[in-house]
């Protein structure tokens, strides 16, 4: 259910942004006094490709749970603005008699970018009070059990709005002889066979590993045993000695994780999807 449901934002960021591009399109015709081109549906047609294409790598339809808004938008302007010149570049080299004269086209390029840039704030604020009220929220796993672990779980119970809860800190070493846990008695659930097992059971969806480095092999064998699960598994501190070629830099507030595994698309919004390129492709292909 939650997986789904953070699907569903990206199909109404994607279906919203679509509509921006044309619609913002239309809009620059009429604060520039100026008749749409003829050609102006196969424009905007060509530029949500475009884009879509340009976003997807990007990862900019990926979850932003507990992103710095700054970098959602940066990594937004980034994607238009590389989207627009590529489509300034296609329009006049390989089709330069569509005329959409250029301030029309620089007009069409800022009024988009400050579109995306308040829909975006909107749309961040809007699933914020949708958590808040106890919607689309995931729970999270913490491991170690040290200070480290604990900044790591601060850190996300700052951030309400993000929609994770911290359901609690592993660990194999646990508050036990000498060593001393700055994690709540009540708060640390157990070695790391139980988060495997909580993780496997579906009860926790992310979970943040902040082991030392020298704790490589211990984590790396972690990680083994978690690949096979429903969890969306992140590295917190900086961790280069794994085979991270997939991976995902990912930001918790002020904090830097990389991803290893995140739960890919259910089957059913895997074809949604994929309708949704398809359908785009071919309606440019059939006007081109």
């Amino acid at each position: 259910m939650i997986q789904t449901s953070q699907n569903k934002f990206a199909s109404v960021l994607r279906l919203a942004e679509s509509g921006l591009i044309v619609g913002t399109l239309y809009g620059s015709c009429l604060v520039n006094s100026q008749r749409c081109p003829d050609a102006v549906i196969l424009i905007g047609l060509v530029q949500i490709v475009i884009f879509l294409l340009l976003a997807e790598p990007s990862s900019l339809y990926s979850s932003w749970r507990g992103a710095p808004l700054k970098d959602e938008l940066v990594r937004t302007a980034s994607v238009w603005l590389g989207a627009s010149a590529i489509l300034a570049l296609f329009l006049q080299n390989a089709i330069p008699d569509l005329g959409l004269p250029r301030d029309l086209f620089l007009s069409w390029v800022i009024l988009n970018l400050v579109s995306l840039t308040v829909w975006r704030m909107l749309f961040r604020l809007a699933a914020g009070l949708y958590r808040n009220r106890g919607d689309n929220r995931q729970r999270v796993a913490i491991a170690p059990a040290d200070a480290r672990g604990l900044e790591v779980g601060q850190v996300i119970e700052s951030m309400p709005h993000s929609g994770m809860d911290v359901a609690g800190w592993f660990d194999d070493r646990g508050p036990a002889g000498d060593r001393e846990s700055p994690v709540p008695p009540d708060r640390f659930l157990g070695g790391l066979d139980e988060l495997v097992l909580k993780a496997r059971s579906g009860e926790v969806q992310r979970i943040y590993l902040a082991f030392p480095l020298s704790a490589t092999e211990r984590v790396k064998y972690l990680i083994q045993r978690l690949a096979d699960t429903t969890a969306s598994v992140y590295i917190v501190p900086d961790f280069y000695t794994f085979n991270l070629v997939n991976s995902r830099i990912i930001h918790l507030g002020n904090l830097t994780a990389i991803s290893v595994f995140e739960l890919p698309y259910p089957e059913t919004d895997w074809y949604l999807k994929r309708a949704y390129d398809v359908i785009f492709s071919l309606a440019f292909l059939a006007v081109a």
